[in-house]
């Protein structure tokens, strides 16, 4: 329980890191990961209130942070590697997680809720694999950041909080840097111009 606490107490930090992390990334990169934050923050915060009385929240913040948080983190990270996603398909994405993420708990099963983010790991591998060679640094972020939380969702599936916790902390951390390596690759960028232009 006292390792559980503390993984707890990690993802609430890394969320304030990550938020304080992100504050110069781009709009279609920061929104989407704050967002992702917020809720996996609440996840940490549920878990906390389990210790106090209502070990019944904690499980459907889980399945809902999940599901949500996943689907966001992958906008943030499609955004991060260069592309950000129409506002369409944006939009369609996270009323897809929505509904896993209020499916997953009335059924009582967090299936819906780790198939909506295996879907999205899916794509971010993907497009991270076609950017590799132009952005490796950043590609492998956003792969290990998807993939720490495709991996926590089936340690959830098994009631392993503290690995689950944990796995969440280290994706928030590494969707973080991606966005972080965007704006450092952009300013490089904006430098160089401004040089060749003298």
């Amino acid at each position: 329980m006292v390792f559980d606490s503390l993984a707890a107490l990690t993802l609430f930090l890394s969320a304030i890191a990550v938020w304080w992390l992100s504050r110069d990334a781009r709009a279609p990169a920061r929104i989407p990961l704050r967002f992702a934050t917020v809720l996996l923050a609440a996840f940490a915060v549920a878990w906390g209130l389990g210790l106090f009385g209502f070990p019944e929240l904690m499980p459907v913040v889980a399945m809902m942070a999940l599901s949500l948080g996943g689907a966001a983190m992958a906008l943030s990270l499609f955004a991060a590697l260069g592309r950000p996603l129409p506002v369409l398909a944006s939009v369609l994405g996270l009323m897809l997680a929505l509904f896993s993420a209020l499916a997953a708990p009335l059924a009582g099963s967090p299936l819906y809720a780790l198939a909506c983010v295996f879907i999205a790991g899916l794509l971010v591998i993907g497009m991270s694999i076609s950017k590799f060679a132009g952005v490796p640094g950043r590609a492998l972020l956003a792969m290990g950041a998807m993939l720490a939380l495709v991996i926590g969702g089936f340690t959830m599936l098994e009631g392993a909080w503290m690995p689950t916790l944990l796995l969440f902390a280290a994706g928030l951390i590494g969707a973080a840097r991606a966005s972080e390596l965007g704006v450092e690759s952009r300013q490089s960028r904006e430098t160089l111009g401004a040089i060749a232009t003298r």
